[in-house]
């Protein structure tokens, strides 16, 4: 069953919205497909381009009712995106499926969270608050191909087949005073002295309460016999990029090493320790006190609250925002 406890409405009368939510009550079943879809129902009833659209999912377990498999979830968070509203998933618990809740996350758009104590809830939620006051652009979407003498090897939060030429990739909101950083990952052959386009494409956005604007983009690489020009060494910046956006596969890693038992808690331990180092080096603040959380679950015995953790700083990381 799935239904509407309080109709959407401004937040006028704080007692009554507190008895709306007192209603709530446990269930035996959970059906986060109909429960998304009805809320995204909800807040399309008001929807306005000069306001963000944002829903939050608060959930305890699997899918057990309605549509249940993971590729049908995960796409159904991208269509609900694609009308304009950004899902944030919150698991609470350790029975939920944070790979499934992840996942939705992405394609949605928002963000993830673990819950395991509920005092939590209350910094959480002025994060998403403060996120959502402060937004800035929506609906980013970013399309490049490369040339025909280029090979697209890896771009950050798209997961590419052998030969891909061609990528779209939906970015993150940006809220004020915040960067999306995108790490491309090209390999390419000994080319002829000048300069050259490997990739092309272009960035779309839609401002708040505005029109949607477009920048196109122009990758360009020069060839040089200059040895002191080619022998110069890497902008710091783009290594800086590059490092955080290599954080994320390496934690993805460990949080499969664990599941399978691949590696031992003393190697995860080991990797997620230079990690932490390389993100605070990185001015990483947020998602190096995630991974220490994540060592200290592992060093208590608790794996499951660790590989929790650790997706939600996967999938901040992949976002590839920071903040001024």
């Amino acid at each position: 069953l799935v239904e509407v406890l309080m109709a959407p409405q401004r937040v006028t009368d704080k007692q009554m919205i507190k008895s709306g939510i007192a209603q709530l009550t446990p269930g035996y079943t959970t059906n986060l497909y109909d429960g998304v879809m009805l809320g995204a129902q909800q807040l399309a009833m008001g929807m306005d381009p000069s306001r963000v659209s944002r829903m939050m999912v608060l959930t305890d377990g699997d899918p057990t009712a309605g549509i249940k498999d993971h590729a049908s979830l995960v796409a159904h968070a991208g269509d609900v995106r694609q009308r304009g509203i950004t899902v944030t998933f919150l698991g609470f618990g350790p029975d939920y499926n944070e790979e499934l809740l992840a996942g939705m996350a992405r394609r949605a758009g928002g963000n993830y969270y673990y819950i395991p104590q509920p005092q939590m809830l209350p910094e959480v939620f002025d994060k998403e608050l403060q996120k959502a006051m402060t937004t800035a652009s929506t609906q980013l979407k970013l399309n490049l191909k490369t040339a025909r003498w280029a090979n697209l090897k890896g771009i950050t939060g798209a997961t590419l087949t052998p030969g891909q030429s061609e990528v779209e990739i939906e970015l993150a909101d940006v809220e004020r005073g915040s960067t999306i950083q995108v790490v491309m990952d090209v390999e390419f052959p000994n080319h002829p002295l000048g300069h050259y386009r490997v990739a092309g494409g272009r960035l779309t956005y839609s401002v708040l309460g505005g029109a949607s604007e477009t920048v196109d983009i122009d990758c360009v690489v020069e060839f040089t016999a200059d040895a002191a020009r080619y022998s110069a060494p890497q902008d710091p910046r783009v290594m800086a990029v590059a490092e955080v956006a290599s954080v994320s596969r390496t934690v993805e890693r460990t949080i499969m090493g664990l599941k399978t038992q691949a590696i031992t808690s003393a190697v995860a331990l080991a990797d997620l320790a230079k990690t932490q180092a390389l993100l605070v080096s990185q001015g990483r603040a947020g998602e190096a006190q995630e991974v220490t959380i994540a060592m200290q679950a592992i060093q208590s015995g608790n794996i499951g609250h660790a590989e929790k953790t650790l997706m939600g700083t996967v999938v901040q990381l992949d976002q590839g925002k920071t903040s001024r």
